[in-house]
């Protein structure tokens, strides 16, 4: 099942904000599953999902710093 969230195209500033917001969304969501584990396996793996999540987050910024007023952005949502 694919869900299509996004298509269209956006400034840079705007794509940005988006992107940004589904991922601290994401990164909170992580930070909560923490709090309800016990496993310190489990709870690094975590922090780790959310280190990759911050270090995507930088490079994005870095690479919309590059483009033009306008992107093309499209985000689906896969279920396996």
């Amino acid at each position: 099942m694919n869900v299509q969230r996004i298509q269209g195209e956006l400034t840079a500033a705007s794509a940005l904000d988006l992107f940004s917001q589904m991922i601290q969304a994401k990164i909170e969501f992580q930070e909560n599953q923490i709090s309800k584990l016990d496993n310190e396996e489990d709870i690094k793996a975590k922090e780790s999902k959310i280190k990759a999540l911050q270090h995507a987050l930088s490079e994005m910024r870095a690479q919309l710093a590059k483009k033009p007023d306008t992107v093309n952005v499209a985000a689906t949502i896969s279920i396996f």
